[in-house]
């Protein structure tokens, strides 16, 4: 528009009421085109408002998501929430980089604690096995050694206490450790059985 407004100055003039007349088409043009413009930057304007305060939203939310106990709970509403930040338009270029960083902060924040979580799970699984494997020994160890008096009768059974007390070694390991273990100690007591008949 700009450049036509150009050439329209360089074209020269045309005898004055063929001028005016088509100084006032061109002229109407230029202003419904300034016109549109106008109101497009202003609803653009108003869409970035809406689009930044959407956004805020969006990350107050994952705040609160992330004051949650619940890993599953949590991954779910992240995932929920970017799936409503995609479909949110831009706030405009002055914010959307802020507003970006804001709310994917928030998403790294939960899948660090997370990765966390389940790292320090893994470990604590492994430290878990490790113990009942060492009570597995101890039960094998009792079983060869097919000794009933009082004194190997409670230490077998008191490797159930321990058992419980070391806890879930994680559903990798646990049903076949406790599988392992269980069936030690019925061979024990099905021995004991036989050695008291």
């Amino acid at each position: 528009m700009n450049n036509l407004f150009e050439e329209w100055k360089a074209c020269g003039r045309a005898d004055k009421e063929k001028d005016d007349e088509l100084w006032a088409q061109f002229k109407e043009i230029r202003d419904q085109f300034f016109a549109n413009k106008k109101e497009y930057f202003e609803n653009l304007r108003a869409s970035f408002a809406e689009n930044k305060t959407a956004k805020e939203a969006l990350i107050e939310k994952a705040k609160e998501a992330n004051t949650l106990t619940s890993f599953k709970e949590i991954n779910n509403i992240m995932n929920d929430l970017f799936e409503q930040w995609k479909k949110t338009g831009s706030a405009g270029r002055e914010n959307d980089d802020e507003l970006w960083n804001a709310f994917n902060g928030e998403r790294r924040a939960f899948f660090k604690n997370r990765n966390e979580y389940y790292e320090k799970m893994r470990e604590t699984f492994a430290e878990r096995t490790a113990a009942k494997k060492e009570i597995i020994a101890q039960a094998k160890m009792c079983l060869a050694r097919s000794e009933f008096t009082d004194d190997e009768i409670n230490t077998v059974k008191s490797l159930r206490g321990k058992w419980k007390e070391v806890g879930n070694a994680g559903k990798e390991n646990e049903e076949e450790l406790w599988k392992e273990f269980n069936d030690i100690l019925n061979r024990y007591f099905e021995n004991l059985r036989y050695y008291r008949d």
